[in-house]
C-alpha cells in the first residue's frame, strides 16, 4: 500500500510515525483518498473506458486501504458501502459512454465471428415473410436466408410428414429433387391456416389430427372446427363424383407419431373400402384412405389419409348408409 496520503494528512495533523495514524484520523480520513479513487486517478485512460481492469483496480485500491487499519472491528463499514456505489455509479457511467461512443463497433469479431451454423438456428425461429424481407437487406443475409436447411425445417414444421412420405410431394406437384425445393414449397404450405382438430367416431374418441391444404382451400380461418364426428361412411366408388380439379383437397398427419387411433382408423376404412363423412353447418368433411380414388383423382399414392370440403349441397344422404 502506498502511504503518502495517510502520513501526509497525519503530518498536517501533528502526529508522528504511521502506527496509530488511521485509528487516531477516523473514517473520515480516508474521504480525500477515496475521492480520488472513486475519481479514477488517470486509470480510465490507462486501462481503458468500461473494463474488468479499471473496475478490479478501484476495488484493489479500497482493499488497500482498508488494509491499514488497525482494528477494523471497531470501524463501521459505512464508508466502504459508500465508496463502492461510487465506483459503481462511475462504471455504469463508462459504459454508457462506451456504448453511446460507438464502442462496439471497434470489434474486430462482432456478429460476424457467429458460425453459420448458429445463424441458421436463429433463423429458424423466423417465418417465411421474415425471411424474405430480411434476405433483402444485403447480399450477406441474402445468402443465409437462402439456406436450404432453414426452409427446410419451416416446412416439416409445418408438415412433419414430408420428411418421409415422397407421394406427399407428388401430390403437391413438388417431384423435383432440387436444393431450392423447400422454399418452393413453403408458399403451398402456408396457403391455409395451421389446422389442429380431434376426430371421433361415435361414442369414440379416434385421434388429433392436422390437415395440410393441398390445393383450393376455401375455409375461414375462424370457421374451422376444432372437432369432427364421423357418423356415415360410402363406398370409395362414389368418390369419383367429388374429386374434382376446384374441390378443396387435403392431407391429414397424426398429431403425434405412430398414432394407434389413426392407424386403426384408416385401416378400418381401407378393410371396408369406405370412406369417412363428418358433416357441420354448411359443409361436408370427407375421408379417403389409400385406394384407387385416391391415386386416380388426387395423384396420391401413399399410405396416409388424405381428405375433401365440400359444401353441403354437393352430397345428399339419402344414399348413405
Amino acid at each position: 500500500m502506498d502511504n503518502r496520503f495517510p502520513l501526509s494528512m497525519a503530518e498536517d495533523c501533528g502526529l508522528d510515525g504511521s502506527s496509530d495514524v488511521l485509528d487516531e484520523l477516523g473514517p473520515k480520513a480516508f474521504g480525500p483518498i477515496l475521492c480520488d479513487i472513486a475519481c479514477g486517478a488517470d486509470d480510465a485512460e490507462e486501462v481503458g473506458g468500461d473494463s474488468v481492469a479499471l473496475l478490479e483496480a478501484d476495488v484493489r485500491r479500497l482493499l488497500d486501504v482498508v488494509s491499514g487499519i488497525k482494528d477494523q472491528r471497531r470501524w463501521s463499514a459505512s464508508f466502504m458501502r459508500d465508496h463502492l456505489r461510487t465506483v459503481l455509479a462511475r462504471s455504469t457511467n463508462l459504459a454508457r459512454c462506451d456504448l453511446e461512443a460507438g464502442a462496439l463497433e471497434q470489434c474486430t469479431e462482432g456478429l460476424d465471428s457467429f458460425p453459420e451454423t448458429v445463424w441458421g438456428r436463429i433463423l429458424r425461429h423466423l417465418d417465411g415473410k421474415d425471411l424474405v424481407t430480411l434476405s433483402l437487406t444485403s447480399k450477406t443475409w441474402h445468402k443465409r436466408c437462402e439456406d436450404p436447411q432453414v426452409w427446410k425445417d419451416l416446412c416439416l414444421r409445418r408438415c412433419r410428414s414430408l420428411r418421409n412420405d415422397s407421394a406427399l410431394w407428388v401430390m403437391l406437384n413438388r417431384s423435383s429433387l432440387t436444393d431450392n425445393r423447400w422454399r418452393s414449397l413453403y408458399p403451398c404450405l402456408v396457403k391455409s391456416p395451421p389446422w389442429t382438430f380431434s376426430l371421433h367416431k361415435p361414442g369414440k374418441f379416434v385421434s388429433t389430427l392436422k390437415a395440410i391444404c393441398v390445393r383450393n382451400w376455401v375455409v375461414e380461418e375462424e370457421s374451422l372446427p376444432s372437432s369432427l364426428l364421423v357418423k356415415r361412411r360410402f363406398d370409395q366408388c362414389y368418390l369419383d363424383k367429388f374429386c374434382k380439379p376446384e374441390t378443396c383437397t387435403l392431407y391429414f398427419e397424426p398429431e403425434s407419431e405412430n398414432d394407434v387411433g389413426y392407424n386403426n382408423f384408416v385401416k378400418y376404412l381401407t378393410d371396408r373400402k369406405r370412406a369417412g363423412l363428418a358433416h357441420t353447418e354448411g359443409r361436408f368433411f370427407v375421408f379417403i384412405p389409400p385406394c384407387i380414388q385416391a391415386k386416380k383423382n388426387l395423384n396420391y399414392h401413399g399410405n396416409a389419409l388424405t381428405g375433401l370440403i365440400l359444401p353441403s349441397r354437393a352430397i345428399t344422404l339419402d344414399w348413405m348408409r
